[in-house]
């Protein structure tokens, strides 16, 4: 059965989460993450979004 759609409400904050399959790593390596960031940081700023709060 499929998932019922999420309603996206503009100005409202969202959850979002990351996190490997299996409880698995995500980031092996230093590179890793800052591969991760700078495409955060990009794609953020492109599309005016913010980060409230990250852990």
């Amino acid at each position: 059965m499929p998932r019922v759609a999420r309603i996206v409400l503009p100005g409202y904050p969202h959850h979002i989460t990351h996190r490997g399959n299996y409880k698995q790593v995500v980031f092996e390596q230093p590179d890793d993450y800052i591969f991760y960031s700078n495409l955060v940081k990009k794609y953020f700023s492109k599309y005016g979004l913010k980060i409230l709060s990250y852990v």
